[in-house]
């Protein structure tokens, strides 16, 4: 791996709806930068992100996948997300470990449910977000018609800073607002007086000579738009189309622009010791102690348990003891890697902004902050959603009862939204998830790895009655039947 400063690294996840064409351009962004020779497709099943055998059946995205490309000397480690909202924990996990946010919206469908919330994730964690309008070769469009319904949404700071020449089947194009201080038509002047007037906000010298005619630009126009991009107070909207190869470039030239190195990005991120509610900042990210945060956790057949970490702070060599602040024990950093689609490249250490792969880390679990400093600190824990879906398992065989609890505490292990735990008073072993189509993936995957197939039902619900309200009461009991009797009162 090519060693990179932390200031020319950017860590940036694709989410969005399903069919919005996520992996479609993450595919096409990682041809475009030269970083692989053949262009991946979904439909062909030779993404580079949608490797897994179920992905490639399903021709859609289960789990986060990662990869990286260089574009204009900047490092771009790349997160592809699923769209489903059965899998939304991926996403959410992918969030927290960028620091810019691509949310892609369909050209054709518009803002839809998992649009919103992943959208106010990413915005919860104060990360740069970039919309990318896919899609837009589509007929029946109508570009300020798409623009409007995102603004309705996500607010006016949502602004095109690419627009389309041509749409929907004429789409041939895209116009550089910035670049050309609007263009020449009526319409981009517009979008480009309103980017600058929201991008100069940032800076109150910067907003009062702009109030009193002076004109900004250069380079500190230039600082105004990466900051207010990049601090969320400003949202850039791209046109694309992957199947055209139109507006990648544009995306591609987002990155360095708008979104943060990640050593800038760390100095907002807090540790926090047991017992501390406020925390401290990462006040040295370059030079202080290692800190890395799971964000991602596989069990491989081959290879054993893989966790992938975001290193927020320092830096990690192989051999390193290393401490989990879930209060497990010690590890040794054995075979660390950088991942690349299914492809782990072996690397002997990583530092600030790099996101590696970790094997044969059995006691580090999904979430989990690890560290070279003891006693160890923790960062804000990721907000995976909650699980909604719950059903009573058993395996289908009998006997199997310690083999499927087994299975199922490892595949819980790297679900970050999958759950089983023993009902104390029913006594059935209670699966949960988001959905039932993600239970019924779950099962599926621990038909295909362990040979357990699984009967569920609707979880038993344990009723009990209690007292509410005070009551009196009197009872006396009298019973001769012959010798001594029996008498008894109760109030």
């Amino acid at each position: 791996m090519k060693e990179h400063d932390p200031s020319e690294i950017r860590n940036v996840c694709i989410v969005g709806h399903s069919d919005s064409g996520k992996t479609s351009i993450a595919d096409g962004l990682l041809f475009k930068a030269g970083a692989v020779k053949r262009l991946g497709s979904v439909k062909d099943g030779t993404s580079v992100f949608d490797f897994d055998d179920q992905e490639k059946a399903k021709k859609h995205t289960i789990e986060l996948s990662q990869a990286h490309l260089e574009w204009k000397g900047v490092r771009v480690n790349l997160l592809d997300t699923p769209g489903y909202p059965d899998f939304l924990g991926d996403a959410v996990a992918a969030i927290a470990a960028s620091d810019g946010v691509v949310i892609c919206v369909n050209a054709t469908q518009g803002v839809k449910v998992n649009t919103r919330r992943v959208f106010e994730v990413a915005e919860s964690l104060g990360k740069a977000r970039i919309i990318a309008l896919t899609k837009c070769d589509q007929p029946d469009l109508d570009f300020e018609r798409c623009v409007q319904e995102i603004q309705s949404w996500f607010g006016e700071k949502c602004i095109p800073v690419a627009i389309p020449q041509g749409f929907g089947p004429d789409f041939t194009a895209t116009e550089k607002l910035l670049r050309e201080k609007g263009g020449a038509t009526e319409q981009g002047q517009a979008y480009y007086k309103a980017f600058v007037e929201n991008a100069v906000l940032v800076d109150d010298e910067v907003t009062m000579r702009y109030l009193d005619g002076e004109e900004t630009e250069g380079e500190e126009l230039r600082r105004c738009f990466m900051r207010a991009a990049s601090e969320g107070l400003l949202s850039p909207i791209i046109s694309t189309s992957a199947e055209k190869d139109i507006g990648l470039r544009d995306l591609l030239d987002c990155f360095p622009v708008f979104v943060r190195s990640p050593d800038r990005a760390a100095l907002r991120r807090r540790l926090f010791a047991d017992g501390d509610d406020e925390g401290a900042p990462i006040e040295d990210p370059i030079n202080g102690p290692f800190y890395g945060q799971v964000f991602k956790a596989h069990i491989d057949k081959h290879v054993g348990k893989i966790v992938y970490v975001k290193v927020l702070s320092g830096s990690i060599q192989s051999g390193q003891i290393i401490h989990n602040s879930s209060g497990a024990k010690k590890e040794k950093v054995g075979h660390m890697a950088e991942p690349f689609g299914k492809d782990l490249e072996p690397v002997e250490s990583a530092r600030v902004g790099d996101t590696i792969a970790l094997t044969k880390m059995e006691s580090i679990h999904l979430g989990d902050t690890i560290t070279t400093e003891d006693p160890p600190r923790h960062l804000a824990t990721i907000p995976f959603p909650r699980p909604m879906a719950h059903v009573a398992v058993r395996p289908a065989n009998r006997g199997e009862e310690q083999k499927i609890a087994e299975a199922l505490t490892k595949l819980s292990d790297e679900i970050s939204t999958f759950h089983v735990e023993r009902d104390p008073i029913t006594h059935e072993a209670i699966a949960s998830g988001i959905s039932v189509m993600q239970l019924d993936l779950v099962f599926q995957r621990l038909k295909e790895r362990y040979g357990i197939e699984v009967e569920t039902s609707p979880a038993r619900i344990p009723y009990r009655e209690t007292a509410t309200t005070p009551a009196e009461g009197h009872y006396r009991h009298k019973k001769q039947s012959g010798g001594r009797g029996q008498f008894g009162e109760v109030f």
